[in-house]
C-alpha cells in the first residue's frame, strides 16, 4: 500500500493593500432590484451587444443599470401618495 503524503495545503497570504473590488460599483448601482430584474437588464445588455457582433461587457451592463434607473425615477415623479 502507497503511503499518502499529507502536506499542508498551500495558503496565499491576503495582500495588504487588496485591489478594489470592480463589481462593487454595479452591486452600488443594482441596490434594492430585484434577481429578476437584474437577470432581464444583463440578458438585454447581451441582446444589444450581439446585435452589434461584440461580446456584452461591464459597460454594457452598466448602462442597462443606469437607463433602468432613469425610467424607474421618470415613473416615481409622477407619483403621488394619497
Amino acid at each position: 500500500m502507497e503511503a499518502i503524503s499529507m502536506n499542508p495545503i498551500p495558503i496565499n497570504p491576503m495582500p495588504m493593500n487588496p485591489p478594489a473590488d470592480p463589481l462593487r460599483p454595479l452591486a452600488l448601482l443594482a441596490a434594492g432590484r430585484s434577481g429578476a430584474d437584474i437577470e432581464r437588464l444583463v440578458r438585454e445588455a447581451r441582446a444589444r451587444a450581439r446585435r452589434q457582433h461584440r461580446p456584452v461587457t461591464w459597460s454594457d451592463i452598466k448602462a442597462a443599470l443606469l437607463s433602468s434607473e432613469r425610467e424607474t425615477n421618470a415613473v416615481l415623479v409622477g407619483y403621488r401618495h394619497p
